[in-house]
């Protein structure tokens, strides 16, 4: 089972979205999905940043406009980043997760496929990890400048 989340409403505190991260590990959920919230062309959200001045739609139209890097009242992109790797981390890492995902692997062949075609890849896989663990992950996202 998989849950998915969004982070990044304006005036959304960090308290809050660690209250939400924190759900995500209390529930029974394989793999959480956490996504930063964005404003797409012809929704409320890019209306309502468009008129305030904070959108220009001209560079943005053909680009994901993430609302923490336009809104001032949002956390930061890149410190939503960095809360959003360590709890994969956390989740990733705990050994009730890992436990639970050795006979769920071991007993369907999707997932078994899954493992067979990327036994050629492992040497990455492992450097993905330990990326993770380390908090060396790429935050691609929190290096591009505001508004790029």
């Amino acid at each position: 089972m998989s849950g998915l989340s969004s982070l990044g409403a304006p005036n959304e505190t960090q308290k809050a979205i660690k209250k939400t991260l924190d759900f995500t590990q209390q529930i029974d959920i394989d793999i959480p999905r956490i996504g930063i919230l964005e404003a797409n062309l012809g929704t409320l959200l890019w209306e309502e940043y468009k008129n305030k001045g904070l959108l220009d739609e001209e560079k943005h139209l053909e680009s994901m406009v993430l609302i923490p890097d336009i809104s001032p009242e949002a956390v930061h992109t890149y410190e939503l980043l960095r809360m959003i790797n360590r709890h994969y981390q956390n989740h990733l890492s705990n050994p009730q997760y890992i436990l639970k995902q050795i006979p769920l692997t071991v007993g369907t062949s999707y997932r078994r496929n899954i493992v067979r075609s990327n036994l050629g890849r492992v040497e990455v896989i492992k450097n993905s990890i330990n990326d993770l663990t380390t908090e060396k992950h790429n935050l691609s996202l929190a290096d591009r400048p505001l508004n790029a």
